[in-house]
């Protein structure tokens, strides 16, 4: 009986962290740079699809990387910086960690194996080429 409390708590933390608390640090990491660079945030959604509209009118390219990017680097940083001792604490950021390195694995990818096809395409900004 233990045991299968045991893997419902390890099942429901799992899920939680993986359906709504990477979303939302991902998003809250967007909407924060953003605020940070100076763009206005107009929309937060979490449910059904997570976004966060920005006006990003005034930013130049680069603070627009930074913006993009940071979705990625916020849960991260949550995650490497949060140290406890209570056992499901420690589950649930180590499912948050494995997330996030698999959406910055990810972004390495595209941005560094790719970046001449989207150069081409003309999704990357010139300096990252």
């Amino acid at each position: 009986m233990k045991m299968s409390l045991n893997l419902a708590l390890v099942l429901f933390w799992g899920l939680f962290i993986a359906v709504l608390g990477y979303p939302f640090l991902h998003e809250l990491g967007h909407g924060m740079v953003a605020i940070l660079m100076g763009a206005s945030v107009e929309e937060f959604c979490l449910f059904t699809v997570a976004y966060v509209s920005c006006n990003v009118h005034r930013i130049g390219e680069f603070g627009q990387v930074l913006i993009g990017v940071s979705g990625m680097l916020f849960p991260f940083i949550c995650g490497i910086t949060i140290h406890c001792k209570i056992l499901w604490l420690l589950y649930v950021v180590l499912v948050l960690n494995i997330i996030s390195i698999i959406a910055l694995l990810y972004l390495l990818l595209v941005v560094f194996c790719l970046k001449k096809i989207l150069f081409k395409m003309m999704i990357l900004p010139k300096f990252l080429i």
